[in-house]
């Protein structure tokens, strides 16, 4: 059975632009530490809060590396739903969002997240039209039991266009 998609996977290898819709989302976040060894705890808070409200899981899971947050999103048919606080778990309407994108496969390491985020600054750098508006986040498309080199994810960063005009070449695929 597959899950409910928040918006539409970047193929894996390309880069776009692409625009993430409204949508109700709720997460946690670890004061400090390291990120990857956050990822358990902030898992286990935000799926006590699936159970709790009785929510589908949706993908893909998003989560930030500075202060680790991990962010979920709320099933479509469930928005209006009176949901039930869990502890540790902040709930919010997210607008919508403009990302630039790059689709990859492998294991969900801070090391290939780096990876992801250094094409996309590079990419930035070769599209002045656009500028950065905060910083890059994972989003993960896979669950623990897929093997990690089938596993898909991206990189966002995201990005309003900037007063730079563009300078003709388009390599994004807006969604």
């Amino acid at each position: 059975m597959s899950n409910e998609h928040a918006y539409d996977p970047t193929p894996v290898g390309e880069i776009e632009v692409k625009l993430l819709p409204e949508r109700l989302a709720f997460s946690a976040t670890e004061p400090a530490g390291d990120a990857d060894d956050a990822r358990n705890h902030l898992f286990r808070m935000n799926y006590q809060f699936l159970k709790t409200n009785q929510l589908a899981m949706t993908t893909p899971v998003e989560r930030t590396m500075t202060e680790p947050t991990m962010r979920f999103y709320v099933p479509r048919d469930a928005t209006d739903k009176a949901l039930v606080p869990t502890p540790g778990v902040k709930v919010e309407p997210l607008h919508p969002r403009t990302v630039v994108s790059v689709g990859m496969r492998g294991g969900y390491s801070e090391r290939r997240f780096r990876h992801g985020e250094h094409r996309l600054h590079a990419w930035l750098t070769a599209h002045p039209e656009w500028r950065a508006t905060g910083e890059a986040y994972g989003a993960y498309w896979n669950g623990p039991m897929m093997p990690a080199p089938l596993r898909r994810m991206e990189v966002h960063i995201p990005v309003e266009p900037s007063s730079t005009p563009a300078t003709g070449k388009d390599a994004t695929r807006e969604t």
